[in-house]
């Protein structure tokens, strides 16, 4: 994958459609990527991928939704998906979720408090907090715990001068219009991108890529995120509330001493090697980088835990369909060839020790001595 998808997500994104439906479903249909540098073509298949979509108002673009809605409500049941599907109604209609989350109530200190929820992909009846107790997930304790081997090959792969040749877009800036908030200091190395791993990138960086699996972390997104010295992130929302953010901090400047800092709504906090945070992206958050030295964080973007697994699945449907419009095609083989196509894109990539690891674990395997028994046969 090209382009990490930090903030356009399904409801974030935008679909422009060239074309009409053609009488087989959707074989003429294609979305436009705003950027063309972020799209690839499978050579197998033809599929398009596209990280990032713009809106058009054409009636293609409607009737591709309500394709969408249908085939959603199909696939995962009315009452199962019925969230998602007013979400989706929600963001055709422009909604913008607004909403005060913090304590005081005073009129004054509400309009200039940052405990503010903004979300344009919004799924009603969610909880929504700040900063989460990493204690109430398993998840988060068996990632901590890896923190050792995860910080060992990020720094020993980063250290690599051939790093960016050998990556997909490693460190790439931010480059919608959100940009203005993050800033060119805020850079990312991907590992996965709503939902499916970078095999380039996860070939890098093979132990943080299967610690992840093994954990279980309920991950949409995966990726490393630096922040340059002496840098700040402006307030802003992510815009979606259906997912949590969490940092595991890799290397942290002065650690200890508060000079690299997250604010979420009005709570702050600072980042420490090894301590994971899991908070809310939706609220207006911020952070800043008060030392000499780069920031480095393992930065994931994960469901938030009262989103059922059937919405889940209903949101990577959707996922997927914006980068396999086959997917929803009224042509059962063109569908069957997507499904499985998509089924390929979700599997954890092949991956293998580096060679210098190999050549390192040969040198350490003693040979074993031949028996009195192998001797006297050879006898």
């Amino acid at each position: 994958m090209k382009v990490f998808a930090i903030i356009v997500f399904l409801f974030a994104t935008i679909v422009s459609v060239n074309t009409a439906f053609t009488s087989n479903g959707l074989k003429g249909l294609t979305f436009i990527s705003s950027f063309e540098e972020s799209s690839k073509n499978d050579v197998n298949t033809g599929f398009r991928r596209s990280s990032c979509m713009k809106v058009s108002s054409s009636s293609t673009s409607s009737e591709f939704g309500e394709l969408m809605k249908e085939r959603i409500t199909n696939k995962f049941g009315k009452e199962e998906s019925v969230r998602v599907v007013e979400s989706w109604n929600l963001l055709e209609r422009g909604y913008v979720h607004k909403e005060y989350i913090g304590d005081d109530v005073q009129a004054e200190n509400i309009e200039t408090s940052n405990s503010h929820q903004e979300a344009h992909s919004y799924v009603r009846g969610l909880n929504c907090r700040t900063f989460w107790d990493m204690n109430e997930f398993d998840w988060c304790m068996k990632l901590q715990s890896k923190y050792t081997s995860i910080r060992k090959e990020f720094l020993r792969v980063i250290g690599k001068k051939d790093l960016e040749t050998k990556g997909n877009n490693v460190w790439s800036s931010m480059v919608n219009q959100d940009a203005m908030s993050y800033g060119a200091d805020w850079k990312t190395l991907v590992l996965m991108d709503r939902g499916i791993w970078d095999e380039t990138n996860c070939a890098l960086f093979p132990k943080t890529a299967e610690i992840i699996r093994d954990c279980n972390v309920p991950a949409v997104e995966v990726f490393f995120a630096s922040m340059q010295p002496f840098s700040d992130i402006k307030p802003h929302s992510d815009g979606v509330n259906f997912l949590l953010t969490s940092h595991l901090p890799l290397d942290i400047p002065e650690n200890g001493q508060n000079k690299c800092r997250l604010t979420v709504g009005d709570h702050t906090k600072q980042w420490l090697n090894g301590k994971i945070m899991l908070f809310d992206t939706s609220i207006l958050h911020s952070a800043i980088n008060d030392t000499d030295q780069t920031r480095y964080v393992l930065m994931m973007r994960v469901w938030h835990p009262h989103i059922t697994q059937s919405e889940r699945q209903a949101l990577q449907f959707t996922f997927d369909c914006l980068n396999v419009p086959q997917l929803l095609s009224t042509n059962s083989q063109e569908q069957f060839i997507a499904e499985q196509h998509v089924e390929n894109l979700h599997s954890f990539p092949i991956l293998e020790e580096p060679k210098k690891l190999k050549k390192e674990k040969k040198t350490k395997q003693k040979k074993k001595p031949m028996g009195k028994g192998f001797a006297s046969r050879k006898k």
